[in-house]
């Protein structure tokens, strides 16, 4: 009828999904990166490869992004060069293994998986020395280049015991 009360419109909010489900992102970055270490595993010589650009990803960035950013990361720039030495040379190590890769592959996988290892160690060491003046910024890098790096040491360690 003409006359009757007009019905109110309710307005529903409506919600969207959220394309990415951050809740899960770390769930599924940890299955993507386990999947990554599977496959890498089945080929050992891969192992120095990725070793290798590792060293220099790191060596690259602490070159370039860490030692000019000093007061941002808080750690000397001696410090934060010898660091980049270290990793040029495991870096080096690790492609002379790819190039050459012989029947004791397995050996040198070891000995960079300790070295590595020693790296993740030194870096630790150099967060508590300099805790004075290394900057939040600064121990997450290291604390997360040393967590990587730590992941690859066990993956080297059980490649190269089977």
């Amino acid at each position: 009828t003409a006359f009757a009360p007009k019905k109110k419109k309710v307005f529903q909010q409506t919600t969207y999904p959220s394309r990415i489900n951050l809740s899960l992102t770390p769930i599924v970055f940890d299955s993507m990166l386990n999947r990554f270490f599977e496959k890498l595993s089945r080929y050992p010589r891969r192992l120095f490869l990725v070793d290798c650009l590792g060293a220099i990803l790191t060596a690259s960035l602490l070159t370039f992004v860490v030692a000019p950013l000093q007061s941002v990361f808080g750690l000397p720039y001696l410090t934060v060069y010898k660091l980049a030495t270290v990793a040029i040379f495991l870096a080096l190590y690790s492609a002379i293994n790819y190039k050459f890769f012989g029947k004791k592959w397995s050996r040198w996988l070891r000995v960079i998986a300790i070295v590595n290892a020693l790296y993740c160690l030194v870096t630790m060491i150099v967060i508590v020395v300099n805790w004075q003046v290394i900057t939040l910024l600064g121990i997450i890098y290291f604390a997360g280049e040393a967590a990587i790096v730590a992941r690859l040491v066990l993956l080297e360690w059980k490649v190269a015991n089977r």
